[in-house]
Parts: structure tokens; C-alpha cells; sequence
């Protein structure tokens, strides 16, 4: 969780004041944000006036999605920024979204999806840091309906497994629908939760297809070699089939705007952690990679977790920032399921804030 300061600004002030400041933040270790020390050399950049933030992850935080934090939590990379992390993980975007907004969380990583509807329905909420080039989603068939379902629109009347309805995976699961002619009402939705009793319920035959994310979709392919691969946003290609652009942003973190004008510091040292953590995973090979992730996020075949993560790599972007043409697609996509989105006039610049990342 920390992040040594990289650079420090050189300051007129003497080698005396420099001192006191520096020993006047050690006895206040609390108070963080001290604008003086920020300008003196060899003192840590503040986040909050306690240096606490709740950070609520929202989904399965075993998610090839989330990596970039995993790995920031691993290295310590908010530390070493800083910041004291409270995490907390919930099941399901929506459960996220509605914990941010009754103030049980400072900051949610998500999926956009969730920062973007809140905000065209009229709540100040802004995603302000992006980790995905591409959301990673796919849709995969059970072993056992692979003779019958052999497309999207052989999903009519199919039950199709999602995280939670109203979910990232489940507007996802729409937007497919459509591009094949086919509408929400024409499935049968079920909320799963996790990633492993939506496994379980593919293997069972409970589920005709499953809205999913990596590892879990390579993971039930291994199970069952009979599985199909119906939609794909996992690479650059699947992205610009299904949405019409090179990227789409998948998680991301995202905050009240309140809470991120009175926290500007902050957002920046978590912003700058999320920066760290992905020029770390683009310098390093999926083995060294492997390595600083938990054992439960691997599950039982670290072979197979090792090939996906290699797979995955060029899902995390490199700059942390939301690309300007992203809220458009989106809009577009979510308009599929959500009415008021599709109704809403609110700018969608809105949305998002590039404002507190920069890149490493």
C-alpha cells in the first residue's frame, strides 16, 4: 500500500524549517496531507488526513480484470503511497455501486459500467482511473448444449448465467443479444454470484451458457473441451467486432466527485499506485507476474493460470486513463438494457475524470 516519492520538488526554505517540517509530520503521522512537507525532500506524498481509505471491490476479486490491484496490494504500492487501505469485497457491480452511493465506501473498483449509468442518472459519481484496454468478457456455452447452442441466437429461450443481474457481464450479455437480433427477454437470466457456482452450474447443466470473465472461462474450456466460445472481449480483435473500437474500458476505480475534490491527494496516490502496479506488470513475464498473485486467485492448475494470464496481458492498459471516445460506446451498450441511459442528456465527459492520473 506506500509508494516512495520518485521525485522530489527542490524548495528555497532552509535546511532548519526543512527539519521541522519534516519531524512535525512524523509526530502528526495522521495528517498526511501537509502542503509543506509535500514541498520538502524526503517526505512522503499525503493522501488523506488520515491516510485511510474504504475500498470496496466489487466482484470477484480472482478476476484477471482486477490484476493491476492484486498486484498493487501484493507490492504494496498504496503504502508505499501513503495510504491505509480498508478493502472489502462485495458480489456484484450493482451491490458496489449502491454501497458507494449510501456512503459505505470511499472508492469502488468496478466495472465502468456501473460509474457511467450512476452518472447519466443524475449521481456525482466519476470513474478516475481506467485498468483495462479491453473488459475481458466472454460468453461460453456448457459442454453439454454445445450440439444445440452453437451461436448467440441459439441462446432463445436458453438460461444464461450472470455475476448479478444488472451487472457488467449482464448489460454485456444484452449488448451481444442484440447485435444477433435477439432481445434481453428472449433468456432466461440467472444471477450465479460467484465465478465458482457459475462453473458448477455449467458443469451440472444448470446453465445453457454463462456472461464470464478469465480465469473461469478457461477453467470451465479445460473441464469441458465441448464448450463454445460464443461472444469474445478478450482481445483487440473481439473488442473491435463487438463494439466498433480498439478499447473498452473494463474496471476501473471510481469515487463521488465530492469525495475526490476534498481527497485530491488521495485519488492521485491511488491513481499513481494503479500506474506503478501497470508498468510493473508490462515490464515482467506472466511467470514473474504469477508469483506475487494469492494462491486462491490461481486455483488448482497453476499451468492453466499461467497460460491465461499470458493470454491476458494486453487487456491492461498502460497510462491508466479513459480513452475519450469510450463513453460514447458505452452509452450505446447500456442503452440495450437501461432506458434511462439511453434517455439521459447529461454530458458524458461527465462521467469520467482523467484529472489524477498521469502516467509512470
Amino acid at each position: 500500500m506506500r509508494k516512495v516519492n520518485r521525485s522530489s520538488r527542490p524548495v528555497k526554505d532552509s535546511e532548519d524549517r526543512r527539519n521541522k517540517e519534516c519531524h512535525a509530520l512524523t509526530l502528526r503521522r495522521s495528517f498526511l496531507v501537509n502542503s509543506a512537507c509535500l514541498l520538502s525532500s524526503g517526505c512522503k506524498r499525503g493522501a488523506t488526513a488520515s491516510g485511510h481509505v474504504r475500498l470496496l471491490q466489487a466482484g470477484n476479486p480472482a478476476s484477471m480484470a482486477y490484476l493491476p490491484h492484486t498486484i498493487a496490494q501484493s507490492l504494496h504500492f498504496y503504502e508505499a503511497e501513503g495510504l491505509r487501505i480498508t478493502t472489502e469485497v462485495i458480489p456484484g457491480g450493482t451491490r458496489g455501486a449502491q454501497a458507494l452511493v449510501g456512503g459505505s465506501a470511499d472508492v469502488v473498483i468496478g466495472f465502468f459500467d456501473q460509474p457511467f449509468r450512476l452518472a447519466l442518472q443524475g449521481q456525482d459519481i466519476q470513474a478516475f482511473v481506467n485498468l483495462n484496454r479491453y473488459p475481458g468478457n466472454a460468453i461460453i456455452s456448457s459442454g453439454s448444449s454445445s450440439d444445440v447452442v452453437r451461436s448467440v441466437k441459439d441462446l432463445r429461450r436458453k438460461k444464461v448465467g450472470v455475476s448479478d443481474l444488472g451487472s457488467q457481464n449482464h448489460f454485456f450479455l444484452n449488448w451481444i443479444l442484440s447485435l444477433n437480433g435477439l432481445s434481453p427477454d428472449d433468456v432466461t437470466t440467472v444471477a450465479t454470484g460467484s465465478h465458482a457456482a457459475a462453473l458448477a452450474a455449467l458443469q451440472q447443466s444448470k446453465l445453457d451458457a454463462w456472461s464470464g470473465f478469465e480465469p473461469g472461462v478457461s477453467q470451465f474450456q479445460s473441464r469441458s473441451p465441448n464448450a463454445r466460445i460464443l461472444a469474445d472481449a478478450r482481445t483487440e480483435a473481439g473488442v473491435r467486432e463487438i463494439f466498433g473500437v480498439s478499447e473498452y474500458p473494463g474496471s476501473v476505480f471510481y469515487a463521488k466527485t465530492g469525495w475526490l475534490r476534498r481527497n485530491p491527494n488521495a485519488a492521485k496516490a491511488l491513481a499513481r499506485a494503479i500506474s506503478t502496479s501497470l508498468k510493473w506488470i508490462h515490464e515482467r513475464t506472466a511467470d514473474q507476474i504469477v508469483e506475487k498473485v494469492p494462491p486462491a486467485y490461481i486455483g488448482p492448475d497453476l499451468a492453466l493460470y499461467r497460460m491465461v494470464l499470458s493470454r491476458s496481458l494486453s487487456i491492461f492498459t498502460d497510462h491508466g486513463q479513459m480513452p475519450s471516445l469510450s463513453p460514447e460506446v458505452v452509452k450505446k451498450v447500456l442503452s440495450v438494457s437501461l432506458p434511462s441511459v439511453r434517455n439521459s442528456k447529461v454530458e458524458l465527459t461527465k462521467t469520467y475524470t482523467n484529472e489524477y492520473i498521469s502516467p509512470v
